[in-house]
């Protein structure tokens, strides 16, 4: 990897994220479409699906390349929005939460099926409606056959991060339990934090389109 020249052995400890990949591809096909790229056809969904190169793939290469450094991987649809969590996990220590709280807002959010349509209209003379799907949510390319092989493939990754992860990463699943320094006792999050996070999660990322996470 190109980051392990500029790193070295000064990386201690690494964390990675890890996403459903109908979610993932969604938001990386939505984020090439809104800047001009094709939309992808049946050939290319079906490759997305069916290509081997999975999460623990990357797992390992990460650990291969930083031998020496604390792999985390951190599951997106427990993290996201949360960002005080996350550092905390990252730093292994507390932090105070009410500062950071206020930064539980979405940025950077994948184009919506509003937006796609906006653009789609503006670059091509076929109606939009042939293309794109009504509604608020997020546009989800892939059929309920292909989501189910994605879905598979990410609960067989997860499985394998709990169970290990082959000794490559420490998978941290939930922030109020798992630890990530024998000697730091993560903060539990109140019963509010908790809801207002689950709130952000799903901002933009939910709807008729939505169904893994």
């Amino acid at each position: 990897m190109r980051f392990r020249d500029g790193f070295g052995d000064t990386a201690t400890r690494i964390v990675l994220t890890v996403r459903a990949y109908d979610a993932y591809w969604s938001s990386a096909l939505a984020y090439a479409v809104a800047r001009g790229n094709r939309l992808p056809d049946a050939g290319t969904l079906e490759r997305l699906v069916n290509q081997p190169r999975r999460w623990r793939d990357v797992v390992r290469e990460v650990a291969q390349c930083f031998p020496k450094a604390d792999i985390l991987v951190l599951p997106f649809e427990r993290f996201a929005g949360r960002p005080e969590v996350q550092l905390e996990v990252m730093i292994g220590d507390r932090l105070p939460r009410k500062g950071l709280r206020a930064t539980r807002d979405w940025r950077n959010p994948s184009p919506a099926l509003p937006v796609l349509r906006r653009v789609l209209a503006d670059r091509i003379s076929l109606p939009v409606d042939r293309l794109m799907p009504p509604g608020e949510g997020r546009w989800m390319p892939f059929d309920s056959d292909q989501r189910m092989e994605l879905g598979l493939a990410y609960q067989s990754d997860l499985t394998w991060l709990r169970a290990g992860a082959d000794g490559f990463a420490r998978f941290v699943e939930d922030p109020n339990t798992h630890l990530t320094d024998p000697k730091f006792t993560a903060p539990g999050e109140t019963a509010e934090e908790q809801s207002l996070a689950a709130d952000q999660r799903g901002h933009r990322d939910e709807g008729p389109n939505r169904a893994m996470v």
